[in-house]
């Protein structure tokens, strides 16, 4: 399973939200099939960008378009209205994404307050709560997440920075998370998080959340990769 891709367009049909921090070129599900074949993978988790906030319309599509072998993670406001969760769990959508770290927010009460906000709700539907964020807000949010009733997942590695090495803020907290059992983390977007040609200087910190807990680890491409430009955390796109 490829956990993390984003399904762009046509913009003519799927008009992006005019408050959006960049403008990635379309991919389609057609290209998406062809990206399965050349994996080997046969499932894919489709992931709400940015870019289209609260109008999950080309991800239900989407979903439709691929049926039983794809899932879907929504973004929504914390008001919405329980019809509307039924609706896109019946779509195929199994969670929903706090996207912080597009957005550039860095204060934690924010992620608590959503997560306070969604965790009740989600706990009969079996939904999860996915969060894309910087080590040093997961640090502290950390008691939080780990005694949640429903799991929450970590986008990209929790955006570390690579440079900065193993002992860097929050990344000591994070691999403690993952122990809790609580939390799953997606080994996605490395080009996200170094500033070297080949990435390597992730694969430490990818060793260690691995070695928190193999069974709590995800892999994703990140495909069509929107924010493949290094950069500072509130850079970083997708």
């Amino acid at each position: 399973i490829d956990v993390h891709n984003h399904i762009v367009g046509p913009q003519s049909k799927y008009p992006m939200a005019a408050t959006r921090t960049y403008t990635p070129p379309e991919a389609s599900v057609a290209q998406l099939r062809a990206l399965r074949l050349q994996l080997g993978t046969a499932r894919n988790v489709i992931v709400q960008p940015s870019f289209y906030g609260f109008d999950n319309s080309q991800l239900v599509d989407a979903l439709t378009e691929l049926g039983t072998s794809a899932r879907g993670i929504a973004v929504v406001a914390q008001d919405v209205s329980d019809a509307e969760l039924k609706r896109l769990a019946s779509k195929g959508v199994t969670g929903v994404r706090l996207n912080l770290a597009t957005a550039g927010v860095k204060d934690p009460k924010v992620a608590i307050d959503a997560i306070n906000s969604f965790a009740p709700r989600f706990v009969p539907m079996g939904w999860h709560i996915q969060i894309n964020t910087g080590l040093l807000v997961v640090a502290a949010i950390a008691s939080t997440v780990a005694n949640l009733k429903v799991p929450v997942v970590f986008d990209h590695m929790a955006n570390l920075e690579a440079e900065k090495g193993v002992n860097q803020p929050g990344f000591g907290a994070f691999v403690d998370l993952v122990k809790s059992r609580n939390v799953y983390v997606k080994l996605s977007a490395p080009y996200n998080l170094s500033k070297r040609a080949d990435w390597a200087d992730v694969v430490p910190f990818a060793k260690a959340l691995i070695a928190a807990g193999s069974d709590r680890m995800l892999w994703g491409t990140n495909w069509p990769h929107p924010g493949n430009a290094r950069g500072p955390i509130t850079d970083r796109k997708s």
